[in-house]
């Protein structure tokens, strides 16, 4: 499965997304795209999302950039995953992408637990 990932710039991505992302067992068996990671740049993100199976967006800060890939996305008919810390309040606009909103403590161990409810389906 091809997997992108959306996220906003201000908050330390590297540590609490990408390196657990891959140091877990799905970083093995799914292709992830990773924005903002130096091998990414520059790339097409808008071919990227419409080639992709999945994008899930970590929604916990507003992010221009992040929605506008989201609305891609959508225009695309790629399924949207979205994932929020449990404190944070995102925008209600999220809801009229996608139903599936979750909150977390810890972003990968949620989204590998969702990913496995995901490709059971």
């Amino acid at each position: 499965m091809k997997i992108y990932l959306s996220h906003s710039r201000v908050f330390d991505y590297h540590i609490k997304i990408y390196a657990p992302l891959m140091a877990s067992s799905f970083w093995e068996t799914h292709e992830f795209i990773l924005p903002h990671a130096a091998s990414y740049d520059p790339i097409n993100r808008k071919e990227s999302i419409e080639a992709c199976d999945l994008l899930i967006a970590e929604i916990s800060y507003p992010s221009t950039g992040s929605g506008i890939e989201i609305g891609w996305a959508h225009a695309a008919g790629v399924r949207i995953m979205a994932l929020h810390r449990n404190n944070a309040k995102p925008s209600s606009s999220i809801k009229i992408v996608t139903d599936e909103i979750f909150a977390y403590d810890d972003f990968v161990s949620s989204a590998e637990r969702l990913l496995k409810k995901y490709l059971n389906q």
